[in-house]
């Protein structure tokens, strides 16, 4: 198994809580295939980014390989939408 990449997030921006999107809309999904882990570490470093450049907003993403022949989540990072009260 080659190292992946796979990120999710709202259809909607600003949508505070999963599962919340309006009727008929659609998360986002991404995964990608690496050769190394390291390379598959570096995008996530890169996507980790976004939500501070204001690209994004919430998101969650993981690196996943095999350990012991079993998937093995080597980071995983989540970024949430805050919610103005």
């Amino acid at each position: 198994m080659m190292p992946i990449l796979s990120t999710a997030g709202p259809a909607s921006e600003g949508t505070p809580e999963p599962g919340s999107a309006a009727p008929g809309e659609m998360p986002w999904v991404r995964r990608s295939a690496y050769e190394t882990v390291e390379t598959a570490l570096a995008d996530l470093d890169a996507i980790e980014q976004l939500p501070r450049d204001e690209m994004i907003g919430q998101y969650d993403a993981a690196v996943i390989d095999k350990e012991g022949g079993k998937p093995h989540v080597v980071k995983r990072r989540t970024a949430r939408a805050s919610v103005s009260t």
